[in-house]
């Protein structure tokens, strides 16, 4: 989502959802794969998926509150997440090794 006239970022953005299965020992609760998935999808608004729970964003600094605001809007007081700066001279020295990440196991609802 570019606006005009901004310079956008780049960010990555890493969620951690927590999960009832493992407090309650093998009880999967769809709620938490529902959270995910609806997280998921908000940040592939903004960028693109680097792993299953790793995005990276380009957007500018006035979009940031917007974003917390949408996934805050999904998430329990347990999960965890984070959004990182990537500054321009950090970027320059990003590697990137194998394939693309490419889920085949999630389900976007």
């Amino acid at each position: 989502m570019r606006e005009k006239g901004r310079k956008n970022s780049t960010y990555v953005v890493i969620y951690d959802i927590f999960n009832f299965e493992e407090e309650y020992q093998g009880a999967w609760v769809s709620s938490d794969y529902r959270r995910r998935c609806r997280i998921a999808k908000e940040l592939l608004k903004y960028g693109v998926r680097i792993q299953r729970s790793v995005f990276e964003i380009e957007i500018s600094k006035t979009q940031i509150p917007k974003l917390k605001a949408t996934i805050q809007k999904y998430c329990s007081k347990r999960d965890k997440i984070f959004i990182y700066l990537l500054e321009d001279k950090v970027k320059s020295r990003v590697k990137e090794k194998g394939t693309p990440f490419t889920p085949r196991d999630i389900q976007i609802l």
